[in-house]
C-alpha cells in the first residue's frame, strides 16, 4: 500500500516505492497441425492435471514395487485323477498299423538279395504252421456219436440207473448207423442185462459185435451170457450159447460143453 505521507502527484520511481507485479497468465497456444506436440516440462503433470503434492509425496515415498517372480511350477500329479493322466492305449489295429508301416519302410530300404531271402523265410514259416495244423487236428478226431452216449450210459450206469442209461442210448441212437455206435450198444446190453431182460440183451450185444468186432474180448459181455445160461429163459439160453461159441475172443468152449451134459433146459442142451 502506497504511504500517506508520500506526495500522490510523484510517480513511484520519483518516490522509490514499486507496485508489486503481477503474473500474467500465460498465454495458451494452439497446436499446429502437422506438428509434434510439446510434453510438459514438469513431471507432476499428467494428462492435463496437477496432482497435489501431498499425492506426489505419497508416491516418492512409497516403497519400489517387489521384483518379478518365477512362476511357482504346480505338481500336476496332484491334480485330477490319477487315470486320467494316464497315456491311453491307442487300439489294437493302430498299433499294428503303425508297426506295419515303420517295417514296411525298412523292408524297402534293403537290397533285393535280402528282401528274396526275407521273403523265402516267411514262406517257410507259413507252411510250417500250416502243416502242425493240419496235423493237431487229425491227433485229435472228433468224437463220435456212439462213444459219446457210451460214456453217458456207463457213468448211468455207475450210479445204479440202467433204466436211464437204456432210455438215453435208446432215444439217441436212431437213423443209420455210424462209426462208434458198437461201443453204445454194447453199453446198451450191459443196463438191459441189469434190468433183466436177457433176449433184448443178448440181442444189443450182437449188434454191438456186429458194428465193431474189436469189442469180442469184453470180459462184461463174457461173464453176462454166461449167466443167462443159469435163467429159466430158453431162447436166450440158446443164442448165449451162439454168442459164447462163435462170436467171443476166444470162444468159450468149455462153457458150451458144460451146459449140454448138466444144463437146466433140456431145449437148450439139445
Amino acid at each position: 500500500m502506497p504511504d500517506p505521507k508520500q506526495d500522490p502527484s510523484k510517480s513511484a520511481v520519483e518516490t522509490g516505492w514499486e507496485e508489486p507485479a503481477h503474473p500474467k497468465p500465460p498465454i495458451a497456444r494452439r497446436p499446429l497441425p502437422g506438428l509434434p506436440q510439446e510434453k510438459p516440462s514438469s513431471p507432476h503433470i499428467q494428462t492435463g492435471k496437477d496432482e497435489s503434492s501431498l499425492a506426489l509425496l505419497g508416491k516418492d515415498l512409497m516403497p519400489p514395487p517387489p521384483a518379478a517372480q518365477a512362476p511357482t511350477q504346480i505338481d500336476v500329479s496332484t491334480l485330477g485323477n490319477a487315470n486320467d493322466r494316464k497315456v491311453k492305449f491307442p487300439g489294437v489295429w493302430i498299433t499294428v498299423r503303425n508297426w506295419f508301416r515303420r517295417w514296411s519302410g525298412k523292408f524297402k530300404a534293403l537290397p533285393k538279395n535280402h528282401k528274396r531271402i526275407i521273403l523265402g523265410l516267411l514262406g517257410v514259416a507259413v507252411i510250417l504252421i500250416v502243416v502242425l495244423i493240419a496235423v493237431s487236428g487229425e491227433d485229435k478226431p472228433k468224437e463220435s456219436r456212439g462213444s459219446k452216449l457210451a460214456k453217458q450210459g456207463q457213468e448211468l450206469l455207475n450210479k445204479n440207473t440202467p433204466k436211464h442209461a437204456a432210455e438215453l442210448i435208446e432215444s439217441e441212437l436212431v437213423g443209420a448207423s455210424q462209426a462208434g455206435d458198437g461201443e453204445a450198444y454194447m453199453v446198451l446190453g450191459h443196463a438191459r442185462f441189469a434190468m433183466k431182460r436177457y433176449l433184448e440183451s443178448l440181442t444189443a450185444y450182437e449188434r454191438a459185435l456186429t458194428q465193431d468186432p474189436k469189442l469180442a474180448s469184453d470180459t462184461v459181455l463174457r461173464a453176462n451170457a454166461i449167466k443167462v445160461l443159469d435163467t429159466k429163459d430158453s431162447v436166450a439160453a440158446v443164442v448165449a450159447l451162439e454168442i459164447l461159441a462163435s462170436r467171443v475172443q476166444p470162444p468159450a468152449h468149455d462153457e458150451v460143453v458144460r451146459y449140454a451134459s448138466s444144463g437146466k433146459m433140456q431145449d437148450a442142451r439139445r
